[in-house]
Order: C-alpha cells, then sequence, then structure tokens
C-alpha cells in the first residue's frame, strides 16, 4: 500500500443542482484542477466536496488558508455563483492505495481474495463501478455467488444484495463539520 496526503474542502452551499466534474487546469496531467462531488445536505443545500489538485497542493496550507484558496479557485471557475453565505472546512487525509512502481497511480480499484477474505477499497470514487465488478468476478470465481443472481453475462444482478447482509455506512466526515 502506499498512501497519498491530501487536504480536502467540504463546502455547504445553497446551489439548486448538484455538481459532478472535474475541471482540467493549464497543465494536462493526471491530477484534475479540481474535482467536485455534490452531496445533499439534511437542512437544505448541497455540500460540495473538492478534491483534485487543490487537494495535493494543499497540505502545505493550514485550514484557512485551503479554504481561502478554495473560494478563489471556485468563484474564478464559477462566476455565477454565489459562495458569500456558504460554509466552508476542510481537513487532512491519506488516501490508500495499492503499491505501485515509482508511486504511480492505479488505473483499477484494488482487490485482494485470500482464503474466506476479499479485500477491496475503490482507491478514489471514480473506480467504485470497477470495484463493483471486480467483486462480481471474484465471487463467481469464488463460486459464493448463487447462480440464480448471475447476469447471462456471469457478473451480478440486482438480487445480490439479498444474499448479503449490508452493513452500516457511516457518516460523512462533513456531517460533523457543518452540524
Amino acid at each position: 500500500m502506499q498512501v497519498r496526503p491530501l487536504h480536502m474542502i467540504a463546502l455547504h452551499i445553497q446551489y439548486p443542482h448538484p455538481v459532478y466534474l472535474h475541471c482540467i487546469g493549464d497543465s494536462f496531467g493526471m491530477t484534475p484542477k479540481l474535482t467536485i462531488t455534490s452531496h445533499p445536505c439534511d437542512e437544505g443545500g448541497w455540500i460540495w466536496y473538492v478534491g483534485g489538485e487543490i487537494a495535493e497542493t494543499g497540505i502545505k496550507r493550514d485550514a484557512a488558508e485551503q479554504q481561502a484558496e478554495a473560494r478563489q479557485q471556485l468563484a474564478e471557475l464559477f462566476p455565477w455563483v454565489d459562495f458569500d453565505s456558504a460554509r466552508s472546512g476542510s481537513f487532512f487525509i491519506n488516501r490508500a492505495e495499492p503499491k505501485l512502481p515509482n508511486l504511480q497511480r492505479p488505473d483499477t480499484a484494488y482487490l485482494n481474495a485470500s482464503n474466506n477474505l476479499i479485500v477491496t477499497w475503490p482507491t478514489k470514487l471514480t473506480l467504485t463501478p470497477n470495484l463493483g465488478d471486480s467483486v462480481s468476478e471474484e465471487l463467481q470465481r469464488q463460486q459464493i455467488v448463487p447462480q440464480q443472481v448471475l447476469s447471462s453475462e456471469g457478473t451480478a444482478k440486482a438480487g445480490l444484495a439479498e444474499e448479503f447482509q449490508c452493513p452500516p455506512i457511516a457518516a460523512p466526515r462533513w456531517q460533523e463539520m457543518f452540524s
């Protein structure tokens, strides 16, 4: 395993629509300038979860500097959005990734099967579909999934959830930030 430190930003904003995007910067490298996902808030509005290059370079900034940098970049990229009443927060986190030569970034989700244990993580949100496919293939390979929950292509159908208990879902980090 390798870790990559990040300084993520969460912004509680009253915006009428969810936003899911990658903002490509001036240099076309591996990392988008900003990556934003949206998550609904119980009290209305959205949490914009902001990562990308800003999160990677943000490890050199304290919380106030990181949030100011995020607001500046967001205001430049989205001039039609009012960020004045938005509440922001940030936190440091290490992204865990499979260890690759020269600290390269993985192209696929991580899956390691050993005896009756399957260890997985998607590495990042965009690799979650790949992780689902990999788990389905591994369950089929181990003949753990009953045939009736497999599609004609051999991948798991929606009925897979009925075969296994669903673990509880942890509260997102920003929920405690804005409560």
